[in-house]
């Protein structure tokens, strides 16, 4: 029983540990790629037109298509996951195909703040007090985005919420405190919620009253469909039209890093080379270990010598993909688009 336990406890993770034996015996050197990724893997994006504007010591991150908002679509505003920060939708290799899809494809400006969390602190998390009295996150947003708002003369624009993680269950919150309060200037005419159900109060709030897309990953143990149907539930309670699009696991390949991260091909094929031999993958090359218990990348990036502090983001970049092949609750661009057009248009049957 005691073995049983420890085993469940610790998920394998210190026994691959001690019995782990690399088997991957190439030794090419990609160290040139490495330290050059940033600057020769940039996802197109607008970063000339990327602003900032403090208000009550909140800095609120705005971009308009080609810096031009009298001929945009719309605004969304997007509240970010745990250990990100505001201006991280323009840093990171995901969220910057998030921005990217939002400014050139939907035609529509970004708004986004950091969680008062960021301050001398690690987590990043936005508070998720269902009160206002007790959650400053919920007070800065909506007493912050509401001037903006009127600063930028951007009510007259449709307005999305866009939330990751945590973000989404800050959206939640917004969502039932701007109806409840009245604050025309922060209402939302769709909300997509990423690996996120939203909090259980405000979702059986009456004051809940917008039409919702829920992404989630297949493997997510954080958010995972079950919650999602809760929140789906609530929300049929009272018709307010939902859909929920699924993420699945993808099997890796040779050129799996190449298309997503355009490292070179002989890169991806040694990163997947690595993970085949040291038999992460199964028989149809899907990973099959929870890869943020495993012990697969961090001898991954031991392997290569990529390191967070000197790699930052092909660091991430690579996390992000590994754990979006398993599906577990890692941000994603995938059905975006389709989220999108569920909550924009009059189609309730994408």
């Amino acid at each position: 029983l005691i073995l049983t336990f420890m085993i469940a406890f610790f998920n394998f993770t210190i026994f691959d540990e001690l019995f782990f034996n690399d088997k991957y015996i190439e030794d090419i050197d990609f160290s040139d790629e490495i330290n050059n990724y940033d600057k020769i893997n940039k996802i197109e994006l607008q970063y000339e037109y990327l602003k900032r504007e403090t208000i009550n010591s909140i800095d609120v991150f705005y971009i308009y298509p080609n810096d031009d908002k009298e001929s945009m679509n719309g605004i969304v505003i997007m509240f970010h996951a745990c250990t990100r920060r505001g201006d991280d939708f323009f840093k990171y290799p995901e969220e910057k195909k998030i921005s990217n899809y939002i400014l050139n494809e939907l035609n529509m400006g970004i708004i986004s703040i950091s969680s008062r969390d960021n301050i001398g602190s690690q987590n990043h998390c936005w508070q998720l007090e269902p009160h206002i009295k007790q959650n400053r996150d919920l007070l800065n947003i909506v007493t912050v985005l509401p001037k903006f708002i009127e600063d930028q003369e951007l009510a007259r624009f449709d307005r999305y919420g866009y939330g990751i993680s945590s973000g989404g269950f800050i959206l939640s919150l917004v969502e039932r405190h701007v109806n409840q309060e009245n604050i025309e200037n922060l209402t939302f005419k769709g909300l997509i919620f990423t690996l996120s159900s939203g909090v259980d109060v405000a979702m059986a709030s009456p004051n809940f009253k917008t039409k919702s897309a829920f992404i989630y990953m297949e493997n997510d143990m954080y958010v995972p469909a079950e919650i999602i149907n809760e929140s789906i539930e609530a929300l049929d309670s009272r018709n307010i039209k939902n859909k929920k699009f699924s993420v699945k696991p993808h099997p890796l390949h040779g050129k799996y890093f190449y298309d997503q991260l355009k490292l070179s091909v002989e890169f991806s094929e040694a990163i997947f080379d690595w993970i085949k031999i040291n038999e992460f993958l199964d028989i149809e090359n899907y990973i099959y270990k929870d890869t943020r218990r495993s012990i697969m990348l961090p001898k991954l990036f031991q392997k290569f010598n990529i390191t967070k502090t000197e790699h930052e983001n092909l660091f991430l970049a690579i996390e992000e993909e590994i754990h979006k092949a398993f599906a577990l609750h890692e941000c994603t661009v995938e059905n975006l688009d389709l989220a999108f057009n569920f909550i924009i248009n009059n189609n309730d049957y994408i």
